[in-house]
């Protein structure tokens, strides 16, 4: 049964090196590269992050925090019956799971990650994300939240 823990964390930056070793020194963590532009660490008694190069970081998205669910789908249709919305519908992460981005009533983002079945096979992956969810690297993926961010914080302050 999934606790509804923190289950990840994403730290944006806009120099890996300068903010790893900032994290290293400050709090004494140990990075591991899994993309160009996406470092893992693991918290001694917490949840894994992750260190995200970006373009630019925004004021307010930075740690974002993950929590962990059961089925990513009748999360944001609660949400959705809850006044809240969707800003990310679900998406798989290659070997790893999905994750989804939903927004409280206030507008603030929460994200969710669905792992990967302990065993599953090829085979069940497949029929698992066919016409679910779309496949994305994660520079993909910081591209397009980043884009998205942008716009809706550009239009919130021109009115």
């Amino acid at each position: 049964m999934v606790k509804h823990t923190v289950s990840h964390f994403e730290w944006s930056c806009t120099d890996l090196k300068r903010t790893k070793k900032f994290l290293q020194g400050l709090f004494g963590w140990e990075f591991r590269p899994w993309k160009d532009d996406y470092w893992l660490f693991d918290l001694p008694d917490g949840p894994d992050g992750g260190l995200m190069k970006v373009d630019k970081v925004e004021a307010g998205k930075s740690p974002y925090l993950y929590f962990e669910v059961d089925e990513i789908e009748s999360y944001l249709d609660k949400a959705m019956e809850l006044g809240g919305g969707i800003e990310k519908e679900k998406t798989e992460i290659p070997g790893v799971g999905w994750f989804a981005h939903l927004t409280d009533p206030d507008g603030n983002t929460v994200g969710l990650l669905q792992n990967l079945p302990e065993e599953v096979s090829e085979e069940e992956l497949a029929d698992t994300t066919k016409g679910n969810s779309d496949e994305v690297s994660m520079e993909e993926f910081n591209e397009e939240f980043n884009e998205e961010f942008n716009e809706e914080f550009n239009e919130e302050f021109e009115e």
